[in-house]
């Protein structure tokens, strides 16, 4: 009994020792994204008061584009942020959904180069993508899969300023129509210490707590990667060796569509460079006016005629400068 009791007490304080840990890395969480997601809007707001301010004098075109771009980049990084906290918060509640439809694989790989050029030029890094075996058409979730490689390749060249990148793709045909498909991202960048290696891709958690104030992140994006490969039947592993750098491998297991698709013309891609006029009249509707602004420049761009609603039964107009009332969670998506 007494060695019974001894057992339930150590399992009770082990428990209770991850659970401190858990809550302490939260913590930890919690004011690390205080931080990052006041950061953005402030260089928002920062630079439009900026540009607000500068009506009396005339501003050179190249000034107002820097401003536009900072704006812009300030936007994206506060969309990341978002994107992954909802992506988690999915994760957790196991809501989870992939959609299936064709994709060409190299069509994804091939669009790294031209996502993160700049990037890579801005970080100094010498980009190079190797795409190994034929080209295949499969049936999958084609944005999900793009959001475990572009953030591997992501993390890859943030973490390895002067160095270099390489992303080698390989594909192996399995039985019953499937397709077994491995990306590797290697970088020359910070290594992973061989104690932190699982530690990683555990929610919360990054290889060393100076990571998040170099780099910012919500260091969510591992274990967002690996639970989407898992789902797409693959995973995503680490292997790192100081001195020479980290290797990232993603797995996947996608129904081989290639005998029955055109990768060319089924694909739903338009081919870059060919310019878009749809001709269409189109209707928009959103209850935020900032937003129908938005839709309605680019479908214009596009070569439509926007007819825009607030909702079902009011035309848009009349909300006022900042949108008059906020929108709910699905605001930007009627």
């Amino acid at each position: 009994m007494r060695r019974n009791l001894e057992n339930t007490q150590r399992k009770l304080d082990d428990a209770r020792g991850e659970s401190e840990m858990s809550n302490e890395a939260k913590t930890q969480f919690l004011d690390n994204m205080s931080h990052e997601l006041r950061t953005p809007p402030n260089a928002v707001i920062g630079f439009s008061d900026m540009l607000a301010m500068q009506r009396s004098k005339v501003l050179d075109a190249e000034k107002i584009r820097d401003y536009a771009g900072s704006i812009s980049q300030a936007g994206y990084h506060l969309l990341d942020l978002i994107n992954d906290l909802l992506d988690f918060a999915k994760i957790e509640a196991r809501e989870v959904a992939l959609c299936r439809e064709p994709f060409a694989i190299c069509e994804e790989v091939g669009s790294i180069r031209s996502v993160f050029e700049v990037l890579a030029q801005e970080n100094q890094v010498e980009l190079a993508i190797v795409e190994n075996g034929p080209a295949v058409v499969v049936n999958g979730d084609p944005v999900r899969f793009r959001q475990v490689l572009y953030n591997l390749v992501s993390n890859a060249i943030k973490f390895s300023a002067g160095g270099a990148v390489r992303v080698e793709t390989s594909s192996e045909r399995l039985d019953g129509g499937r397709m077994a498909l491995e990306i590797r991202v290697h970088d020359t960048g910070i290594c992973v210490p061989h104690d932190r290696l699982d530690a990683i891709f555990n929610p919360f958690s990054q290889s060393d707590s100076s990571i998040t104030r170099r780099f910012g992140g919500t260091g969510l994006g591992l274990p967002i990667s690996r639970t989407l490969a898992r789902l797409m039947g693959g995973d995503v592993t680490v292997e790192s060796v100081p001195g020479v750098g980290s290797t990232f491998t993603a797995t996947f297991v996608f129904e081989d569509v290639s005998t029955v698709v055109d990768a060319a013309g089924q694909t739903g891609r338009q081919p870059s460079g060919t310019p878009i006029d749809l001709g269409l009249s189109v209707i928009a509707v959103d209850d935020i006016s900032s937003n129908r602004e938005v839709i309605e420049v680019m479908l214009a761009d596009l070569g439509c005629k926007p007819v825009v609603f607030v909702n079902a039964g009011r035309k848009g107009g009349g909300y006022g400068k900042r949108g008059g009332r906020r929108g709910g969670r699905d605001g930007s998506r009627n």
